[in-house]
């Protein structure tokens, strides 16, 4: 191994014994072998702490902090402090990753330094270790592409899927903030990572090198992951006055979903359409519910906008049911305002109203 590591892991930990010697031993198996991992024990109190030693005992490229429990943030800040490299990547404890992944990673990013390396995850564990080894090829993306390569995969702007310059992150004050000031306050890796990407690709021609091969496995089903405890502590169902209503955003998407159309087809297309449909009927529902919240008038003929009709055909013809697809076939725009508001607040009544229609179809749609 070189004699000064290039990059930092960076790993949480909290009762994450039963998922913590895979993940750490994915860890070891790298090929890229110049990295060193900093594990923070985040008061565990399931032994995870002393799985930490002994790997830290066997292997001197593991480091351990161990700190009374603090949260995801926390934890994850206490590492990064300790950090000392070029790089720094944040991993968690129950997960694991590819053992190719930070090869793969390293190289694309140092090959094309202005653009943002970014790869695929997945939770399903066969196909996850079917990967044959290291990706066979990337592509470049600009912005506006990967934008659509988020909605397609949900490929989650949380802090897994990049590699971090430490230099961007502390010319820049990075740390990792609770958004309501609350321990496990959901939201706080997007934070962070959306932050970094929007100063890393500041100019105009940078964009992204994708990597289509999913290099990081998640766990769904740890009670004690820091997603799991980040839906528990979630906040109260938001009001319809959290989110802002805005004038006229019908003919707003509907110039967006021609540009993207004309200039991405393949999102618009095969196995890639229903996805798209689904987002973007949900964002014609939310310009429904702004012009309902404004006093405003939608265009007199916005159910019959070609875009509007292309979302309800998709959704049809990959069987795809979604609560909105029969308010919008019924061109009720006041069942989709109260449908969109009643989702917002989780509304009791949203749900029921989501059940019934869901049986409208007949059988072979999914949901």
């Amino acid at each position: 191994m070189p004699n000064t590591p290039e990059l930092t892991i960076v790993v949480p930990v909290w009762n994450a014994g039963e998922f913590l010697p895979v993940c750490l031993a994915s860890i070891a198996a790298q090929t890229f072998t110049g990295w060193k991992c900093v594990l923070v024990d985040d008061g565990s109190t399931d032994g995870s702490g002393a799985v930490c030693d002994e790997w830290a005992g066997r292997d001197s490229r593991f480091t351990v902090i161990h700190k009374p429990n603090g949260g995801a943030s926390s934890a994850r800040n206490a590492g990064l402090a300790a950090a000392d490299t070029e790089w720094v990547y944040f991993f968690d404890a129950d997960d694991a990753m590819a053992p190719c992944l930070l090869e793969a990673a390293l190289s694309t990013q140092k090959q094309y330094p202005g653009d943002l390396a970014i790869w695929r995850s997945t939770s399903d564990w066969e196909e996850y270790q079917a990967l044959p080894g290291m990706p066979r090829s990337h592509r470049r993306c600009t912005k506006e592409e990967m934008q659509l390569i988020f909605l397609q995969i949900a490929l989650h702007t949380g802090v897994n899927t990049k590699l971090f310059r430490r230099d961007i992150l502390t010319r820049n004050n990075f740390s990792f903030v609770d958004p309501d000031g609350r321990k496990n306050a959901p939201g706080e890796d997007a934070l962070f990572s959306t932050r970094y990407m929007e100063l890393f690709l500041a100019g105009p021609d940078q964009g992204f090198r994708y990597l289509d091969e999913p290099l990081y496995f998640y766990r769904r089903n740890n009670p004690n992951s820091i997603m799991t405890n980040l839906k528990k502590s979630a906040p109260a169902p938001r009001t319809e006055m959290d989110e802002v209503p805005e004038s006229g955003y019908a003919e707003t998407l509907r110039r967006e979903f021609r540009q993207r159309q004309e200039k991405f087809p393949a999102f618009f297309t095969g196995d890639q359409a229903v996805p798209t449909a689904l987002h973007y009927l949900h964002c014609f529902a939310y310009s429904v519910w702004s012009a309902a919240q404004l006093g405003e008038r939608l265009p007199a003929d916005f159910f019959r906008w070609a875009e509007v009709r292309w979302c309800l055909d998709a959704l049809r013809a990959g069987g795809r049911y979604y609560p909105f697809y029969w308010p919008f076939r019924w061109k009720s725009a006041a069942l989709i305002a109260r449908l969109y508001a009643g989702e917002r607040t989780r509304s009791p009544w949203y749900y029921r109203a989501a059940a019934v229609m869901r049986y409208i179809p007949g059988p072979g749609w999914r949901a």
